[in-house]
């Protein structure tokens, strides 16, 4: 399995690489600087400072509400921050400190790189009225507004590359929960994203369909893409991860490498936290 790009050599496709190359030419791929965000009284994110870099395999590991998903979500521009600054490929994409008419000008500016920035769910997110060509075509028409058979060819190529060309004309109730899954992760790549966001996406599934969802996902950091994952499979994090982020109250309490972070971790609290996950 390969996740070379399959839209094919069409002027879209070549523009998008110019631009690509021009923003993100010697950058880093994501940057938080100083970010806080907060839902009422609750902070959610409290000073965050980070920096990963092109190709890295970022995991996030943390109990819940340490504010691994609210993150993403500030990454992929679902929640707007309240102050510091995050970038793509250098450029802002999110300003706390801007007023709204700022904040307006980026929004405008910053289009091309929202469009390289895929998420993946816990809970899928599929339309289920549609069937998985449908879900995954659709993105395609109307993100990069490519024509109908294009679209559909691309999809069907995407599917079938994770390993879903006989299940193309079902429809997400008709496929089980790790199909889903993958229909929404080719979802996602269809639109070539430079940086791709998991939150959680192995939570809602059985045991014996985790499985299929992380090889697709190992198979996409061998790939070179830069992935920020968040999960409680440890057994992920220590294989594919290139460093490990431990959260909790909205702040970085640690950082490393899966082997030094997960085998011998120095903050108390990452200890209690991964004492509690091994011993589920």
């Amino acid at each position: 399995m390969t996740f070379e790009s399959h839209l094919g050599d069409s002027d879209a496709t070549r523009i998008d690489e110019v631009e690509r190359a021009r923003v993100f030419g010697g950058a880093k791929a994501i940057e938080f600087v100083d970010v806080h965000k907060a839902f009422g009284k609750k902070i959610v994110l409290d000073g965050v400072d980070l920096a990963v870099s092109e190709g890295e395999v970022l995991v996030l590991i943390g109990p819940s509400g340490s504010g691994k998903s609210t993150l993403l979500r500030c990454i992929a521009r679902l929640l707007p921050i309240d102050s510091g600054e995050i970038r793509i490929g250098g450029q802002v994409i999110q300003d706390g400190a801007a007023g709204w008419r700022r904040r307006r000008d980026i929004t405008r500016s910053s289009g091309m790189l929202r469009k390289e920035v895929g998420m993946v769910f816990q809970n899928f997110n599929l339309f289920p009225h549609k069937t998985a060509c449908e879900n995954v075509a659709m993105g395609l028409r109307l993100v990069r507004q490519l024509p109908k058979d294009e679209a559909y060819k691309n999809a069907v190529e995407g599917l079938t590359r994770i390993g879903l060309g006989e299940h193309l004309d079902q429809y997400p109730g008709q496929l089980s929960g790790g199909q889903q899954q993958r229909v929404a992760i080719a979802r996602a790549l269809a639109l070539r994203p430079h940086v791709m966001l998991f939150d959680e996406v192995t939570s809602a599934l059985d045991p014996e369909l985790v499985g299929e969802v992380l090889n697709v996902m190992r198979e996409l950091a061998q790939s070179g893409m830069t992935m920020l994952v968040v999960t409680h499979e440890m057994g992920f994090a220590r294989d594919v991860a290139d460093r490990v982020i431990m959260m909790d109250g909205g702040m970085i309490v640690e950082e490393g490498s899966p082997t030094s972070l997960l085998t011998h971790p120095v903050h108390a609290r990452t200890q209690q936290f991964l004492q509690r996950v091994v011993d589920r």
